[in-house]
């Protein structure tokens, strides 16, 4: 995925199945990865899946989530999120790793970096090539041609 994004001096990048792996510090360590996701159906499955360590849901917005699950003993809460986003046409999203953070407020530079990810200019034309074979593919077959 050739992408720029916004992130700490010294931070490491490392792929990880289907994105990559963004660590900064402490505070910054986030999965991006290409296509599409739908946050309420993501809502769903958390409340679900992790019914026992999920205390709530901070922020729910058609492009981000933000939640909190419990910490390990003593030590609070840990808030984690997921975004998403379409830079030239092509969507992604981007969620917390790892254990999340301490604060709502330190979830914000990872947020940042999220909303102004752009795709570099040969994976937009490639992105546009395959969509528009994607889309002869499916004319043909319905016969809209």
């Amino acid at each position: 995925m050739g992408a720029t994004i916004v992130a700490p001096a010294r931070a490491s990048v490392a792929a990880e199945a289907d994105g990559v792996r963004i660590t900064g510090g402490s505070d910054f360590d986030m999965v991006v990865r290409r296509g599409a996701l739908d946050i309420w159906a993501l809502r769903c499955e958390l409340a679900s899946a992790r019914a026992p360590a999920l205390t709530r849901f901070v922020e729910a917005r058609p492009d981000r989530l933000i939640y909190a699950v419990e910490g390990p003993a003593g030590r609070g809460p840990s808030f984690h999120f997921v975004a998403r986003g379409d830079a030239a046409g092509i969507p992604y999203y981007c969620r917390s790793a790892g254990d999340g953070v301490p604060t709502r407020r330190r979830l914000d530079p990872m947020l940042q970096a999220c909303a102004a990810l752009s795709f570099r200019r040969g994976d937009v034309a490639e992105h546009q090539r395959a969509t528009l074979a994607q889309d002869r593919r499916v004319a043909k077959r319905d016969g809209d041609d």
